[in-house]
Protein backbone atom coordinates (compact mmCIF):
# COMPACT_ATOMS: atom_id res chain seq x y z
CA UNK A 1 0.00 0.00 0.00
CA UNK A 2 1.41 3.40 -1.00
CA UNK A 3 2.64 5.91 1.74
CA UNK A 4 0.48 9.12 1.62
CA UNK A 5 2.41 11.46 0.57
CA UNK A 6 2.34 15.58 2.47
CA UNK A 7 3.91 18.43 0.40
CA UNK A 8 5.27 20.65 2.34
CA UNK A 9 6.24 24.26 1.11
CA UNK A 10 8.05 27.21 1.77
CA UNK A 11 4.06 29.48 1.91
CA UNK A 12 3.31 28.69 5.32
CA UNK A 13 2.73 25.56 7.94
CA UNK A 14 1.55 22.67 6.63
CA UNK A 15 -0.28 19.84 8.73
CA UNK A 16 1.25 16.48 9.34
CA UNK A 17 -1.31 13.57 9.55
CA UNK A 18 0.16 12.23 12.78
CA UNK A 19 -0.06 15.97 14.66
CA UNK A 20 1.72 19.10 14.71
CA UNK A 21 3.32 20.87 11.40
CA UNK A 22 5.97 21.63 9.19
CA UNK A 23 7.64 24.66 6.80
CA UNK A 24 10.16 24.76 4.49
CA UNK A 25 12.38 27.77 5.57
CA UNK A 26 15.62 27.48 3.44
CA UNK A 27 16.51 24.99 0.58
CA UNK A 28 20.17 25.77 -0.36
CA UNK A 29 22.32 24.63 -2.80
CA UNK A 30 23.27 20.47 -3.14
CA UNK A 31 25.94 19.46 -1.22
CA UNK A 32 27.73 16.33 -1.99
CA UNK A 33 24.30 14.37 -0.58
CA UNK A 34 22.21 16.04 -2.89
CA UNK A 35 19.35 18.54 -2.18
CA UNK A 36 18.56 19.71 1.00
CA UNK A 37 16.41 21.61 2.66
CA UNK A 38 15.80 23.62 6.01
CA UNK A 39 12.05 22.31 8.09
CA UNK A 40 10.84 24.10 11.04
CA UNK A 41 8.41 21.74 12.70
CA UNK A 42 6.47 23.07 14.91
CA UNK A 43 3.76 21.33 17.39
CA UNK A 44 6.52 19.01 18.23
CA UNK A 45 6.46 16.63 21.73
CA UNK A 46 8.71 17.71 24.79
CA UNK A 47 12.33 17.00 23.57
CA UNK A 48 12.12 16.69 19.93
CA UNK A 49 14.19 19.06 17.91
CA UNK A 50 11.95 22.04 16.24
CA UNK A 51 14.40 22.28 13.41
CA UNK A 52 15.58 19.76 10.65
CA UNK A 53 18.47 20.21 8.02
CA UNK A 54 17.04 17.45 5.91
CA UNK A 55 18.52 15.15 3.07
CA UNK A 56 15.73 12.60 0.54
CA UNK A 57 16.37 9.23 3.02
CA UNK A 58 16.44 10.94 6.10
CA UNK A 59 14.05 10.78 9.20
CA UNK A 60 12.29 13.72 11.27
CA UNK A 61 9.87 13.22 14.16
CA UNK A 62 7.36 15.48 14.98
CA UNK A 63 4.80 14.61 17.63
CA UNK A 64 5.90 11.01 17.86
CA UNK A 65 5.33 9.97 14.46
CA UNK A 66 8.24 9.93 12.00
CA UNK A 67 8.46 11.00 8.64
CA UNK A 68 10.93 10.09 5.94
CA UNK A 69 11.90 12.75 3.25
CA UNK A 70 10.51 11.25 -0.28
CA UNK A 71 12.07 13.88 -2.47
CA UNK A 72 13.31 18.09 -2.17
CA UNK A 73 12.84 19.57 -5.57
CA UNK A 74 12.70 23.60 -5.66
CA UNK A 75 10.84 24.93 -2.67
CA UNK A 76 8.88 21.45 -1.86
CA UNK A 77 9.94 19.18 0.30
CA UNK A 78 8.12 15.62 0.40
CA UNK A 79 7.44 13.62 3.42
CA UNK A 80 6.48 9.91 4.00
CA UNK A 81 5.42 8.41 7.28
CA UNK A 82 8.39 6.63 8.17
CA UNK A 83 7.94 2.79 8.01
CA UNK A 84 8.29 0.81 11.20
Amino acid sequence: MPRQVTRVIEAGPVALQGGGEAVVVWRPADDTRGPRADLALLGTASGEPTHARVHVGDTVTVHHHGYEVADICDDVVELVPARG
